[in-house]
This record gives structure tokens, C-alpha cells and sequence, in this order.
């Protein structure tokens, strides 16, 4: 699993005294540091950051001696914490910040005595997370007073192009840096300094956008919208980039990690809260308009082969894997080859146990089919996870994958995981403080395990869009070729 970039987090190798360095700029403008001069950001007591996938902004606290900071530090005020650790020398930036707040530290405040001061605040996402889109509609004909929607020849006059990251950009660049400083809309245009929506946003995905409607939602919302649960992720990682692309759960290691180095640890050892059925909904496809049309055009998984073989489960049949199909008669009862399928004896083992989603970037059934299998097959593999403490190391980034081999309980294990979620814990004492990373990682990956298949989304032609979302026709989505995996 290893590749080129690995990093061997072994504490018994470039030891050296853990230091941190904190660099934060009026109201985020980089011309205006706030200099030690006017803040001793030497007396640090404590440093703390959490930072996860799964929500835009992370969290921070800077506990420190200095009073001064009360006055001279402020919210909205944007920076950066440093931390060098155990493995190689240096300092990195672990997280870019935004200052929610400034006081006095209090009783329940842990490293800190009532004359400390501390800071709390988000990470950079925070510019997302609190720009909301209260926007006029494009289209007059809509009946939605506040509303932004695309696919609907939004491609010829506004944003530029129908792909996620145009989307993105137009967001973006109008509504959060409001670069053309209109009246009336919910820019933060510092945010042009820290937030960068271009350097890992993948531009490669080569997705349309059929049709998505914001309404009043914020501009954080409106990016988890054109996910794709499973086959595309959109997060902002600790630096401020934006990232949409397809998920990286099976890339090569970034961190090799042996289990003697773990100070705690926790991992999953059973299925027990796996789903052991998918039923997927092709929001793309806009004849969708009533209960019926969704049942026979939503994917299945597992599907018992009565239901292909009724009424309109012909398409259906033609798109399933036979691995997800169980065999049964006529009335549903699964034959001895059917009781025979993993799928269905995991049904019968752990209950049948189901989840529902829709996808708005997919627009077949046979889209809606390879996702639900593909969730399925792997759903195991996401609630395969570890959550462990090692030594200060801030090199430690989200969306890679981290190699983990050694002996834990008692079981030999060389797994590969995906790193979800990442805090730092700094903490300076006249008895020596410590400072430790902790990490939680999905996706356990055993050597054997087959790859993460890929799902081909659709691409779709302008003009037959508008003509579907007018109410003249039906979505019809060019062919692209076939997924591979």
C-alpha cells in the first residue's frame, strides 16, 4: 500500500521537543498581523483542534497568560496554528482559523486558571458555513420568491458551465467574496485570502449538474448537495481548499503506522451496525413526479428475483448484478440457491435493515442500481473504524489513508483506513505537557478486499435539459459509456 510520499510515524525516530507558533491578522487582512509585540503568544498554555469530514468547520481553543488579547484580538480575526511534533522537524499548519470569540477563562476551562485568557473559533470553513444564499430567481416564471436554481439554461447565462465546480465557483466567488461588493448579498470578502476554492477542487470530475434548486439555504448546504453518497465527497479540509471528487478510500498510503506506537486506541470488531439493504432514488431524472415512477425506477440492493420478474421490474433486471439478486419463487421465498447469497443471509443474521437515498447527480435507473450495490458491498468497509492516540503529530491530513499493522487485543492486523477526522491536543506545563493527535479513520481495508468501483454519473445535453425542466419533455441524459469496476 505503500507509495513515494509515505511517512513512517515512529516516535522512536526524529524525537524532539513539540513547539507551536500562532499567526492570527486583523479581521483577516494579511496586511495587518497581530505581532507579538502586542500579544505574547509565547505564553500559550494549551492548544486544542478538531477537524472532521463531515462538518465544514472545525473547532479550536487557545488557551494563554497574556490579558492583552482581549483587546487586541477579535472576531472574524483569520489566521493560522503552527505545531511541530515527533516525527521530523519544522512546524505546520494544522489549521487555518477564524476567531469566534475572546474572554476570560472560567471554572471549566481545563489548562487554564481564572486569569488566563482564551480564544475559541472555526476553522477557515467558517466563511461557508455562515453565508447563506438569499438570492433572487433567475428564471421569472418560477413561482419561488428567493430561490437559485440551476440546470435550467443556466449554463448560457450565468455560471459558465453545468459542472460541480462551476457551480462552485459562481457560489463562491459572488455570494461569499462578493467580489462586485453588491448591495444585498452574503459575502465575506476577506474570504478571498484564506478560503481557495481552485487548488484541490477537482475539475477532472467531469459531472453535469442536472438540476438543483438553493433556497435560502447556506452556501456549506449547497456544497453536501451535489454529493453523491458514496462515489463523490465534498468537504473543505484544514486549510481552506475546497474539495469535490471521487473518494480516495482505496489510494495508496500516505502514513505507515505501527501498532507499538498507539498510546489508546479503539476499533470496531463486528457488523453490527451495518445496513443490509440500499434502495436509491435518481433525483436526476426529472419525470420522477409521482410514488409510482420512484418505485419502478429506484435501484435495489439486494432484490429478490420475483420482483424483476413482475411489472416493471424488466429495466431493473437488466441493470442488477446477479450477486445482489436472490433467488425466489414466484411469491418471494427464496429457493436454496437464494438462501444460499450472502446478502440474504446477512438479512436473515442482522434484520433487514434499510436506508434511502437520494442521489440529484444521477439519472438512471441502472445509475441508481450500480449505487445501490456499490453501497451495499461496502457499507461494512465504512463502519470499519478506528479511532487512536499517537504522539503530536500535526503532518496527519484528512482524505488520505493511513496504513495500521501490528497487534491490537491480541488480533495480528494490516489494514488500511481512511482518516475522517483529526484533533490536535498541545499542552505546555511547568511538569512538561504533552502533546498528542488523535485520529479517526473509516473504511478498514484488508489486504484481498476488493476495489471501490466507480460509478459513470451522467452528462447531459443543455438543451434537452431546459426542454424537461419547461415541463415539454423528459430528461433524457447522454450516454457516457459504461462504469467501470
Amino acid at each position: 500500500m505503500a507509495d513515494t510520499s509515505l511517512l513512517t510515524l515512529n516516535a522512536t525516530r526524529g524525537t524532539h521537543h513539540p513547539d507551536h507558533e500562532i499567526l492570527l491578522y486583523r479581521d483577516g487582512d494579511p496586511d495587518r498581523r497581530i505581532s507579538q509585540s502586542r500579544v505574547d503568544w509565547r505564553s500559550v498554555k494549551a492548544i486544542q483542534t478538531s477537524k472532521n469530514l463531515n462538518d465544514i468547520a472545525g473547532t479550536f481553543t487557545i488557551t494563554l497568560k497574556d490579558r492583552r488579547v482581549r483587546r487586541e484580538v477579535r472576531e472574524m480575526d483569520a489566521g493560522r496554528i503552527r505545531l511541530r511534533g515527533h516525527y521530523g522537524d519544522g512546524l505546520v499548519t494544522v489549521l487555518k482559523i477564524v476567531v469566534d470569540e475572546v474572554r476570560q477563562a472560567g471554572s471549566a476551562d481545563v489548562h487554564a486558571s481564572r486569569e488566563d485568557s482564551i480564544i475559541t473559533g472555526r476553522c477557515i470553513g467558517k466563511y461557508l458555513q455562515v453565508n447563506s444564499l438569499f438570492l433572487p430567481v433567475w428564471d421569472p416564471d418560477s413561482q419561488l420568491p428567493t430561490a437559485l436554481t440551476f440546470g435550467v439554461g443556466d449554463k448560457a447565462k450565468k455560471i459558465g458551465g453545468n459542472r460541480p465546480f462551476d457551480v462552485w465557483r459562481y457560489l463562491v466567488r459572488t455570494f461569499v467574496y462578493a467580489d462586485d461588493d453588491k448591495a444585498g448579498t452574503a459575502g465575506t470578502p476577506v474570504a478571498k485570502h484564506w478560503l481557495d476554492y481552485q487548488t484541490r477542487f477537482a475539475r477532472e470530475l467531469d459531472i453535469e449538474v442536472p438540476y438543483l434548486q438553493f433556497n435560502e439555504e447556506t452556501v456549506a448546504s449547497a456544497l453536501k448537495r451535489m454529493e453523491v453518497l458514496g462515489f463523490t465527497e465534498s468537504w473543505v479540509d484544514e486549510l481552506g481548499r475546497v474539495v469535490y471528487r471521487q473518494p480516495k478510500w482505496d489510494a495508496g498510503a500516505s502514513f505507515d503506522l505501527h501498532t507499538q506506537e498507539l498510546i489508546d486506541w479503539d476499533f470496531s470488531r463486528g457488523d453490527i451496525e451495518a445496513r443490509t439493504y440500499f434502495e436509491v432514488i435518481p433525483g436526476g431524472d426529472l419525470s420522477i413526479s409521482t410514488a409510482t415512477a420512484q418505485a419502478l425506477r429506484a435501484g435495489r440492493a439486494p432484490v429478490p428475483s420475483s420482483y424483476l420478474s413482475a411489472k416493471g421490474g424488466s429495466k431493473l433486471k437488466q441493470s442488477a448484478d446477479p450477486e445482489f439478486v436472490i433467488q425466489t419463487d414466484r411469491h418471494g421465498k427464496p429457493t436454496a440457491k437464494g438462501r444460499q447469497n450472502r446478502w440474504y443471509k446477512l438479512q436473515r443474521r442482522l434484520g433487514v435493515r434499510p436506508q434511502q437515498v437520494t442521489s440529484p447527480l444521477i439519472a438512471t435507473q441502472k445509475q441508481a442500481q450500480r449505487q445501490a450495490e456499490g453501497l451495499l458491498r461496502f457499507n461494512s468497509r465504512m463502519i470499519n473504524s478506528l479511532t487512536a492516540t499517537i504522539p503530536g503529530c500535526p503532518q496527519l491530513r484528512l482524505g488520505k489513508t493511513i496504513r495500521v499493522h501490528g497487534e491490537l487485543d491480541g488480533l495480528a492486523i494490516d489494514r488500511g483506513y481512511y482518516i475522517e477526522q483529526i484533533a490536535h491536543d498541545y499542552v505546555e506545563t511547568e511538569e512538561g505537557g504533552h502533546f498528542h493527535t488523535t485520529f479517526t479513520a473509516t473504511h478498514g481495508t484488508d489486504k484481498g478486499d476488493p476495489a471501490w468501483g466507480r460509478i459513470v454519473l451522467p452528462k447531459f445535453d443543455a438543451k434537452t435539459l431546459a426542454k424537461a425542466n419547461s415541463g415539454g419533455g423528459v430528461l433524457a441524459p447522454l450516454p457516457i459509456g459504461e462504469a467501470e469496476g
